[in-house]
C-alpha cells in the first residue's frame, strides 16, 4: 500500500493512536507492508531469490501484551522457524512496541541466508 493510501486507510478504521503512529512509521521503513485489519499488519522481505514475511497481530491492550507473531520463510528448517519466533517473543517487554525489531530481526535473517545462499 502506498503512504497516502494507507493515512487514508488507517483514518478508518478503529486502532488505537499508538499502533496507527507505528504502522506509519513501519510504512516509512518498509516497502512491503500489508495492513490486513486494524490489529493485522504483514511485512515482507525479499533478499535476491529468498523471502519472509512477518505476521503480527495486536491484542486490544497492546503494548502492554505480546502480539501474536507469525513468520513465513520457506528457507528455513521448521526448528529454524520456531526457535526464530521464540527468539522473537523473548524479546517483548511489556509496554514497549515491538514490531520494528522484530522486523528488522527477520530482514537481517533473510539477509545472511541470501549472502549463505550465494556464497555456496
Amino acid at each position: 500500500m502506498q503512504f497516502e493510501t494507507v493515512i487514508t486507510f488507517l483514518s478508518h478504521i478503529d486502532m488505537s493512536e499508538e499502533w496507527a503512529d507505528e504502522i506509519l512509521a513501519l510504512q516509512s521503513i518498509y516497502e512491503d507492508i500489508d495492513v490486513l485489519s486494524e490489529k493485522c499488519i504483514e511485512i515482507n522481505f525479499k533478499a535476491d531469490v529468498l523471502e519472509a514475511t512477518i505476521r503480527v497481530e495486536i491484542a486490544a491492550d497492546y503494548p502492554e501484551t505480546c502480539p501474536d507473531v507469525s513468520v513465513q520463510a520457506f528457507f528455513l528448517q521448521r526448528e529454524e522457524k520456531s526457535a526464530l519466533i521464540n527468539e522473537l517473543k523473548n524479546m517483548f517487554s511489556s509496554g514497549e512496541p515491538i514490531v520494528f525489531e522484530w522486523a528488522e530481526k527477520v530482514r537481517g535473517k533473510v539477509q545472511r541466508y541470501s549472502f549463505i545462499f550465494f556464497v555456496e
